[in-house]
C-alpha cells in the first residue's frame, strides 16, 4: 500500500470510484467520457501530489519512488491496489529462496520492482535492470539515487535484450513501455544498442536466478536470447504477454519456456493482489486466443 499520509483517503476513493463507473459504461458517448475523466483526474493528481516522488509500502519493504508522470499512482487509482501487488508477492518469495539472489529486470521501466527487489535483498543480492527508453531509462537512474542504491549489487543497463546483438530502434511512448525492432543505418539519436541475456551473463560472470520481462510484445526475442542461461542457470521466469503479438507469439512464449524444462502457469488477475497461480496445461490454447495481458509465472520443474 501507499503510505497513509501521502494518500488523501476520501479525495482517492471518489476517484477510484468514479474511474470503475467509468470503465464500465459502454455508452455512444463511452470515449469522450474517459477522456474528461482522465483529464479531471489528472489534474486532480498533479495538485495533491505536486512532488511526484512517493513513498512506497510494498508488502513491508519501504521506498521512494520518482514518478515524472503519476503512471504508478493513476495504476493504484484503478484497481485499489499498488502496482502488480501480485508479482511483488512472487518477487519477494523468490528473494527468500536463495542465499544471494541475482534478479534481472527485463524492461524496468522506472525501477518499480527494481527498487522492490534490491530493497528486499540488500548486500547479500544482485539486481540488473534493463531498459532501452532514454526517458524511462534517466527515470529509473533517478529512483536508484534516491534510494541510495548502487555499487556492484545493482546495475541499470540502458540496452535492449533480444536474440541478436547490434542497434534497435525504439518505438513507442516517450515515458517507457517501448518496443523495439532491429534495423541498420539508423541515426544515433534514435537507436539503442541491443543484447542477448547469454551474451551478456557471460560477459559478466552471471548466473541469474529470477527474471522479470515486460518488453510490450518482443517476449519471444528476448526468451530466444536466453535459451542458455534458461536452461542451465534461471530457476524462476515472469513474463507478461502482450496480446498485440499474437496467438503465435503467445505460444511461443509458452512453448520456449517448456521446452527449457519449467513448468507454466498464469498468475491470474496480476495487477491485483494476490497471487493466484493456475496451472498451464499443454492444450490451454483458450487462455492463449484472449485478447487481454496475461502474466506467466515458470519455475524449474
Amino acid at each position: 500500500m501507499v503510505r497513509e499520509r501521502d494518500n488523501p483517503t476520501v479525495i482517492t476513493r471518489v476517484l477510484i470510484h468514479l474511474d470503475k463507473i467509468v470503465s464500465r459504461s459502454r455508452t455512444a458517448t463511452y470515449l469522450l467520457q474517459k477522456m474528461r475523466f482522465n483529464s479531471l483526474r489528472d489534474q486532480l493528481l498533479k495538485i495533491l501530489y505536486p512532488g511526484q516522488t512517493f513513498e512506497w509500502d510494498v508488502q513491508g519493504v519501504i521506498f521512494n519512488l520518482f514518478d515524472p508522470r503519476l503512471i504508478y499512482r493513476k495504476r493504484l487509482l484503478r484497481s485499489g491496489h499498488v502496482y502488480e501487488e501480485s508479482v511483488s508477492h512472487l518477487l519477494r518469495q523468490a528473494a527468500h529462496s536463495y542465499s544471494r539472489p541475482i534478479f534481472i529486470d527485463v524492461g524496468a521501466h522506472y525501477g518499480y520492482h527494481t527498487v522492490f527487489f534490491s530493497k528486499l535483498v540488500g548486500q547479500r543480492g544482485r539486481v540488473i535492470a534493463f531498459e532501452p527508453n532514454s526517458f524511462a531509462f534517466d527515470t529509473l537512474l533517478k529512483n536508484l539515487e534516491i534510494n541510495e542504491i548502487g555499487g556492484d549489487e545493482t546495475v541499470a543497463v540502458r540496452a535492449a535484450l533480444s536474440d541478436q546483438e547490434g542497434l534497435a530502434k525504439v518505438i513507442g511512448a516517450s515515458d517507457g513501455g517501448s518496443k523495439t525492432v532491429a534495423v541498420q543505418n539508423l541515426q544515433d539519436d534514435v537507436t539503442v544498442q541491443t543484447l542477448t541475456l547469454d551474451n551478456y551473463c557471460k560477459d559478466h560472470a552471471i548466473c541469474p536466478d529470477i527474471v522479470k520481462i515486460d518488453v510490450q510484445g518482443s517476449e519471444v526475442s528476448v526468451i530466444k536470447g536466453m535459451s542458455g542461461i534458461l536452461k542451465s542457470d534461471v530457476s524462476e521466469v515472469l513474463c507478461e504477454i502482450h496480446q498485440v503479438i499474437g496467438n503465435v507469439g503467445a505460444r511461443e512464449v509458452v512453448s520456449l519456456l517448456q521446452d527449457a524444462g519449467m513448468e507454466i502457469f498464469e498468475l491470474k488477475d496480476f495487477r491485483e493482489a494476490g497471487p493466484d497461480l493456475v496451472k498451464l496445461s499443454d492444450h490451454a490454447t483458450d487462455l492463449l486466443r484472449q485478447n487481454r495481458e496475461i502474466m506467466i509465472y515458470a519455475r524449474r520443474a
